[in-house]
């Protein structure tokens, strides 16, 4: 899903919102799903802002019929060169830790690959 909406922005910047599971004592995430993006979102050469209209209302239309086993463990989103994170991405990272308790994960999606930065609490 990720691949497709990646050839549908090919000269931008890309995204969306990830679903699955994270286990502390595992750590692992897993991801069972992936949710478009919000329509406000924006896309540019430069980067991939996600947009908040309708997210909460997206998010919980999915976790809700499996009792929120499966939640919101991220964002996904494109670099269209191979690159890791920006410094916008590790700020992001951890604003996310800041705020909730979960470990969540910021997806990178690269021509050649794929890139995460972990955003954890202390």
């Amino acid at each position: 899903m990720i691949s497709e909406e990646c050839s549908r922005y090919q000269d931008v910047e890309t995204g969306g919102i990830i679903m699955g599971s994270a286990s502390v004592v595992r750590k692992t995430i897993t991801i069972t799903n992936v949710l478009p993006a919000p329509v406000d979102s924006q896309r540019s050469a430069a980067s991939f802002i996600l947009g908040t209209q309708g997210v909460n209302q997206l998010v919980e239309d999915y976790a809700k019929p499996t009792g929120f086993a499966l939640h919101c463990v991220g964002t996904w989103h494109s670099h269209l060169q191979d690159t890791g994170g920006s410094p916008r991405d590790y700020q992001t990272a951890a604003m996310i830790a800041a705020k909730i308790a979960i470990p969540s994960v910021l997806l990178i999606k690269t021509p050649s690959g794929y890139r995460a930065i972990l955003a954890k609490g202390d």
